[in-house]
């Protein structure tokens, strides 16, 4: 059975989540695809890995914006 990506919840659920498990999401996601790549599924893996990119991106320019308003 694959996986469907909530594409407007799952970015706002990622708000809730450390920088650190986003990282360890990514992680997880790449060695699922990594050790089955025949996988249906790896499409929403590779959904879940770029919405925690953007996130971390959101945050990293959030974090130079408030840096540069000092």
């Amino acid at each position: 059975m694959n996986k469907v990506m909530d594409h407007n919840k799952y970015p706002k659920s990622l708000r809730k989540v450390s920088d650190n498990m986003l990282r360890y999401i990514m992680k997880d996601c790449r060695q699922a695809i990594e050790a089955c790549p025949d996988n249906p599924n790896n499409g929403y893996y590779q959904d879940e890995i770029n919405y925690c990119i953007n996130e971390i991106y959101r945050r990293e320019s959030q974090r130079c914006y408030l840096i540069g308003k000092a």
